[in-house]
């Protein structure tokens, strides 16, 4: 059992993606993921297309699913995943990732 009560990220595949056309069934995934972080009315979530079917769900636009290669941890995933139900995974910060950045 996880500390927190929602993930910091969520990767989650095109089959959970409803709707007529391309517009709506992005905003059916986007609401998905919104709801999967906390539903922040205040914070929009980040939505990047993934590989092999499958979208991220990022509070910030300024997150990285990796560590940028000015961090020890170069090329390391910066999120600890965790299977939940139809294919979505919750990725919960790695202790490293939530140390500042020292200049």
């Amino acid at each position: 059992m996880r500390d927190q009560e929602f993930p910091d990220a969520v990767r989650i595949p095109d089959s959970c993606k409803s709707g007529d056309n391309a517009l709506s069934r992005l905003n059916s995934l986007l609401g998905h993921v919104e709801k999967l972080l906390g539903g922040n009315p205040d914070k929009k979530v980040t939505l990047r297309p993934g590989q092999h079917g499958c979208w991220y769900g990022l509070k910030s636009p300024a997150d990285t699913l990796l560590f940028p290669i000015t961090h020890p941890l170069e090329g390391k995933s910066r999120y600890d995943w965790h299977d939940q139900e139809d294919g979505v995974r919750f990725g919960y910060l790695v202790p490293e990732a939530k140390e500042p950045t020292v200049a």
